[in-house]
């Protein structure tokens, strides 16, 4: 046991000279580092291993990090002045207690979710992305998990396509998870506002080319679309959580093809949910749903506003009647 410390601690040999070189630590401070480190190594290769020793030595480790980055400051040693010699062998080694740590006691999704938060604290990406992948081996289960990591697929990696397969991935082990569908849905939806961007950024003229013909139909919302009928076909008898599609792309009103999926989830709630009180109240309040958007309209042109918003309330009205209306008659 002594000697396994004792490799350690002499691989740690140029870390310290290199910080006494430059005086980021005095002699005195490095003897010190020393005796703490020797007290963590012999803790966590004692044969009964305890989580706490291990989250004791990365605190420790971390707070010496920021440590060295303030010295940084205050010596005027630059950025990158003996970084790797220094502070990324610091790193490295809080990095390998995460992963040990996370190997040993992997059920716990805590360690998983604090390394993950390291390494994006550290601008380590790749890395989180990796071990979101190897968190997700143990803890499948978890479908705010696979959303997560999802996200940081897209608004961090900027990989549409890896987030997408942690969904699809996701919804095979889990077809019946509603909010899944749900974020799903959203992200195809960020995904043509993604394209959108690019095409403004690029402002180039339209080419018959197999990329172009496969942004035409994101941009045109079938792969929106598809996701919305594979959910309510595989979440069978759930006016609510139809209802919910409506409410997430109220919020991209701005697609050229959102109206036309408006259209088509209240097809299904009016087919299938009539009497579902819900529905109802969903299919009547469909006229103000853009009521926001045109009463600025009717402001811009000197418009009364007050009577464009009676009339949009009578059409609620009118709407809802019908629908109860029909309830009674169908039951």
């Amino acid at each position: 046991m002594a000697e396994v410390v004792q490799r350690h601690l002499e691989d740690m040999l140029s870390e310290f000279e290199q910080a006494k070189s430059i005086g980021m630590f005095t002699e005195a401070e490095i003897k010190k580092i020393v005796r703490t480190r020797r007290r963590h190594e012999y803790k966590i290769i004692r044969r009964t291993k305890e989580k706490e020793c291990y989250l004791d030595y990365i605190k420790y480790e971390t707070h010496l990090l920021k440590l060295v980055q303030l010295r940084r400051e205050k010596l005027k040693l630059g950025r990158i002045y003996k970084k790797d010699e220094i502070d990324l062998a610091i790193k490295r080694r809080v990095e390998r207690l995460f992963r040990s740590v996370c190997h040993r006691f992997k059920n716990d999704i805590n360690l998983w979710l604090t390394f993950i938060e390291f390494l994006k604290k550290q601008h380590d990406y790749s890395t989180a992305s990796s071990t979101f992948t190897n968190a997700l081996h143990t803890h499948g289960n978890k479908y705010w998990l696979w959303i997560m990591a999802a996200k940081f697929e897209l608004e961090t990696m900027v990989s549409p396509s890896s987030a997408r397969s942690l969904f699809q991935r996701a919804l095979r082990l889990m077809p019946q998870e509603k909010k899944l569908w749900l974020e799903y849905f959203k992200f195809e939806l960020l995904y043509v506002e993604l394209i959108q961007k690019r095409q403004q950024v690029l402002d180039r003229t339209k080419q018959e080319t197999q990329d172009d013909n496969e942004d035409d139909a994101i941009l045109q919302g079938k792969i929106v679309e598809i996701v919305f009928v594979n959910a309510q076909a595989t979440v069978e008898n759930d006016p609510a959580f139809i209802c919910s599609f409506v409410k997430i792309l109220n919020e991209f009103s701005k697609l050229s093809f959102v109206e036309r999926l408006i259209d088509q989830i209240y097809s299904v709630l009016k087919e299938k949910y009539s009497s579902n009180a819900l529905a109802q109240s969903l299919l009547a309040q469909r006229p103000l749903i853009n009521e926001r958007k045109m009463i600025d309209e009717a402001a811009k042109k000197d418009q009364d506003v007050s009577f464009m918003i009676a009339i949009l309330e009578q059409q609620a009205r009118e709407n809802y009647e019908e629908q109860l209306k029909n309830s009674i008659v169908d039951t």
